[in-house]
């Protein structure tokens, strides 16, 4: 169930309760996949096609878009190497990898475009962008490039010189203390706040659901820091490991540091402005939002936790929607909450009876005013 169909289903509940009020169903989304279409439907742009790979090897149509007034290039990571875009029992991190982001965004480089928007939520991949540097032209002086983490050494020397011939037009600022092309400038749209190494970091927190298992864990985790601390020698910033974000995705922005401008922004936050959420949020009366379940990643920085917050700097009650039992709910005392049901509907039509029923059970047992 989409959050669309999700957010029709709460408002007829609404309206079974209250016909005469005025119920609005935004799509909202975090960074994560479907984060490019919300955005889309505020800014006048063009679409770009381009064939490519997803992170399993096969062949791909990807779309990137051109927001015409903003002059920025807008891609989406779910939507070329998506984890809903593989099957579970193929989830793999030495197998997959984010090679296939590298046509996609060398086609945005070749057509002037030197600002992009990315989205990097959703993602089947934890490689920390080594598959996207190798698809941009990146080797080794070794001559064997690591494909995933597992791989990755200590005394592993990049080798760029093959750049130039991948991106006309751009020339390597080879500087230490600078990315290798200091002109391009990523905004990294997060769905977490997750630092890239540690228990909250993108191997320890979310490798598991992307097919690392207890064996490689802390292999792929070593291969992680032994990464980071070339990266962090090339641009000369102390405290670039620290930023928050930077384990989103599996670690795609340490990938994208060694070749460009990196600025990390929460996703739920960038949407919220360029929705225009801030300005409207005083218009409600009431809010409610939610996610398949409510836990501890809710709380950084996803898009249901934003929306909540920024409801009650408001003073706008706010409900919190979890459609699975809630793993985690301290430091919440600000909002209500709704459990939907107790294990995972068999299919679409059974979840969306769920939530009515919960949403017209709550609604009788909760007076909302005005």
């Amino acid at each position: 169930m989409s959050s669309t169909e999700a957010g029709d289903v709460v408002a007829q509940a609404i309206l079974q309760k209250y016909p005469k009020s005025n119920v609005f169903v935004k799509n909202f989304a975090d960074g994560g996949e479907g984060t490019a279409d919300v955005l889309l439907d505020y800014f006048d742009h063009e679409a770009h096609k381009v064939k490519t790979q997803g992170a399993n090897g096969k062949d791909i149509d990807a779309y990137w878009y051109f927001l015409k007034k903003e002059k920025v290039a807008l891609l989406e990571m779910a939507s070329i190497v998506g984890i809903s875009m593989i099957p579970k029992s193929e989830l793999d991190p030495e197998a997959l990898s984010t090679c296939g982001l590298a046509p996609v965004i060398i086609d945005i480089l070749e057509k002037g475009i030197r600002k992009i928007w990315f989205t990097v939520g959703g993602t089947s991949t934890v490689d920390a962008g080594l598959g996207l540097l190798k698809g941009m032209g990146v080797s080794t002086r070794e001559g064997t490039f690591p494909n995933s983490l597992l791989a990755v050494k200590k005394d592993i020397f990049f080798d760029f010189k093959n750049l130039d011939s991948m991106i006309s037009d751009l020339k390597i600022h080879p500087a230490k203390g600078s990315c290798l092309f200091p002109d391009v400038f990523f905004d990294i749209i997060a769905d977490v706040r997750a630092p890239l190494l540690g228990k909250r970091g993108a191997v320890l927190a979310f490798g598991k659901q992307k097919g690392a298992t207890p064996k490689n864990i802390p292999i792929l985790e070593q291969g992680m820091a032994d990464f980071a601390c070339m990266v962090e020698a090339k641009v000369e910033d102390s405290t670039f490991l620290q930023t928050k974000g930077l384990g989103a995705a599996g670690g795609i922005a340490l990938g994208l540091a060694l070749l460009f401008n990196v600025n990390i922004k929460n996703g739920a936050d960038f949407v919220i402005d360029k929705m225009g959420l801030r300005d409207e949020m005083s218009n409600f009366d009431f809010v409610i939002t939610g996610e398949g379940q409510f836990n501890s990643q809710t709380k950084q920085g996803k898009g249901p936790w934003s929306i909540a917050s920024l409801a009650v700097s408001n003073s706008t009650p706010v409900l919190i929607i979890s459609g699975l039992k809630i793993k985690e709910r301290n430091k919440t005392k600000d909002f209500s909450f709704l459990e939907v049901s107790q294990t995972v509907p068999r299919n679409k039509k059974e979840a969306q009876l769920n939530l009515f029923q919960a949403m017209s059970g709550w609604l009788d047992d909760n007076e909302v005013k005005k």
